[in-house]
């Protein structure tokens, strides 16, 4: 009998407990709920957390070697390697898909610079650079043109030097 008044005593204690915590409010946090965010989002915001979503969802022909973020600008090295077929019709692709995906998909990249090297006798030399300002677009996106045209597009819109081995090759 002592047992059985026990156990109903700590199950109607806990009920009351229970019933009591319901009622309270939930508790309001000034600080945002990271946590709460979704995990496969697209990326409408570039920040240094998702630079690598970012930079991983690029359709890129040649190996990306070095990704900066400071400032709203961007920088991305392209890296060829020595033995590697060029092709001058991929490097454009590249240069292409990285500005479109810059100024197309997220709002807050203010500048984009970005380097093809290749590798030449051991070294890394120039082999066509690009500077691109947010002001300088006066294209709507979507926007994909041949290639042709993307070269064309590209130079007219932005700041493109060809290096020594560009010149030579093409």
């Amino acid at each position: 009998m002592q047992i059985s008044r026990n156990i109903f005593f700590a199950v109607f204690i806990s009920m009351m407990l229970a019933l009591l915590l319901s009622f309270l409010p939930e508790i309001n946090r000034t600080e945002p709920r990271i946590y709460n965010q979704p995990a496969f989002q697209t990326v409408n915001t570039l920040t240094k957390q998702n630079l690598v979503d970012f930079i991983a969802d690029q359709d890129i022909h040649y190996p990306i070697e070095r990704v900066n973020w400071e400032n709203q600008n961007l920088l991305v090295d392209l890296g060829i390697p020595e033995m590697t077929p060029l092709d001058n019709h991929k490097v454009i692709e590249d240069l292409y898909s990285v500005i479109e995906l810059a100024y197309a998909r997220v709002h807050n990249v203010r500048e984009v610079h970005i380097r093809v090297l290749i590798e030449h006798n051991n070294k890394k030399n120039l082999l066509i650079a690009l500077s691109a300002h947010r002001n300088q677009v006066k294209q709507d996106w979507p926007f994909r043109p041949s290639v042709a045209d993307m070269k064309d597009f590209l130079e007219k819109q932005f700041h493109v030097y060809y290096g020594a081995l560009w010149q030579q090759k093409f």
